[in-house]
């Protein structure tokens, strides 16, 4: 048996552990739901800004499309709660990923949520 741990074995795992974990896994549904909520978690108040923030920066880089959307999605959702967060990188982070057809419409919206945080 391999070194790694079961996926069962991850619940509860820090999201930037979990985040570290997963790189260059294929990952199903399942795996990607588990990395969404973490993100979700973590920008609904688990984690500090600074690593909610840096947690969905990274996975909107993740080479998995429903991890990059889902990325995209919670930094919206940062804006949306006006949660502190460093706006100037999460809007240039957001540019670049309306140009992934991905996750370009969550991307936009999120965009658009910043916006409205910002105003």
């Amino acid at each position: 048996m391999s070194g790694r741990k079961p996926w069962s074995a991850l619940e509860g795992i820090p999201l930037r552990e979990l985040l570290s974990e997963l790189k260059g896994e294929d990952l199903d549904g399942v795996k990607s739901a588990m990395i969404a909520r973490a993100l979700a978690s973590a920008v609904q108040g688990g984690e500090d800004w600074k690593q909610a923030q840096d947690a969905c920066l990274a996975a909107l880089a993740s080479p998995h499309p429903p991890v990059r959307r889902a990325a995209a999605v919670c930094l919206g959702e940062l804006a949306a709660l006006r949660r502190r967060m460093d706006i100037a990188v999460v809007r240039q982070a957001l540019t670049a990923a309306c140009e992934d057809a991905a996750v370009a419409d969550a991307a936009q919206t999120s965009l658009h949520a910043l916006d409205r945080a910002a105003s």
